[in-house]
C-alpha cells in the first residue's frame, strides 16, 4: 500500500511539475507575443510621429518664407490680406490638424501674395522675392511628398490596431486612430482675391 501510495505522488508530482511547465512555456509564449506586437505598435507610430515632424519642419520653412514674402509685399497689401497673413503665425508642437489649417493658410497668402505680385511688376522683378518663391515652390512639394508618406503610414497603424490580435495590445496601450491630412476643400478652389488700387508712385 505505502509503494502505491508512493507511485501515486510521484505521479501526481510528475503532472504537477508538467503543468507548471506548460503553463509557464505558455505564459513566456503569450508574454513573447506581447513583447513583440508592442514593440511592432511602436515602430509603427513613430513612423507616424516621424512623418508628422517632418512636416512641422516643412510647414515652418514655409511658413517663414511666406512671412518674408510679405515683408516684400507689404507696402501694397490691403487690411484684409494683411489679417489673412497674419493667421499664418507658425507654433512649434502644433498637432495634425492644426498643421493642416495653418497649411491651408498659408497656401491662401501664397496666393494673395502672388496675386498681388503680378500688378506690381516691381515686386515680382524683385530677385529676393523670386528665390523666396523658388524656396517656397520647394517646401510645398516637400510637403507634398511628406504628406503622402503621413498619410501612408497612418494607413498602417490605423489597420493594424484594427487587426486580430494586434487590436488586443493596441486597446491595452489606449492606442487612438491618426487623422488623415487632408487639403482644405478651399485649397482645391481657384485663387481669387481683389487687388488693391494703390500707386507706388
Amino acid at each position: 500500500m505505502d509503494v502505491q501510495q508512493t507511485a501515486q505522488t510521484v505521479n501526481n508530482a510528475a503532472y504537477l511539475v508538467k503543468t507548471i511547465v506548460g503553463v509557464g512555456a505558455f505564459l513566456l509564449i503569450l508574454i513573447g507575443w506581447y513583447v513583440r506586437t508592442n514593440n511592432k505598435l511602436i515602430v509603427l507610430k513613430n513612423k507616424v510621429d516621424e512623418a508628422l515632424s517632418n512636416i512641422d519642419v516643412a510647414c515652418q520653412k514655409r511658413a517663414q518664407s511666406v512671412k518674408s514674402c510679405y515683408a516684400a509685399a507689404a507696402t501694397v497689401l490691403s487690411t484684409e490680406q494683411k489679417i489673412l497673413l497674419e493667421s499664418c503665425k507658425y507654433r512649434s508642437g502644433m498637432n495634425s490638424k492644426e498643421i493642416a489649417q495653418l497649411d491651408s493658410n498659408l497656401t491662401k497668402s501664397m496666393g494673395v501674395i502672388n496675386a498681388v505680385a503680378e500688378n506690381y511688376p516691381q515686386i515680382q522683378s524683385s530677385e529676393q522675392f523670386l528665390n523666396l518663391q523658388k524656396v517656397i515652390t520647394e517646401t510645398e512639394e516637400t510637403l507634398f511628398a511628406q504628406r503622402r508618406i503621413y498619410n501612408s503610414n497612418v494607413t498602417v497603424f490605423n489597420s493594424a490596431i484594427k487587426m486580430i490580435p494586434m487590436n488586443i495590445v493596441a486597446g491595452m496601450q489606449h492606442c487612438e486612430p491618426y487623422e488623415f491630412l487632408k487639403a482644405e476643400e478651399e485649397e482645391k478652389k481657384p485663387f481669387e482675391i481683389p487687388m488693391p488700387n494703390i500707386d507706388l508712385g
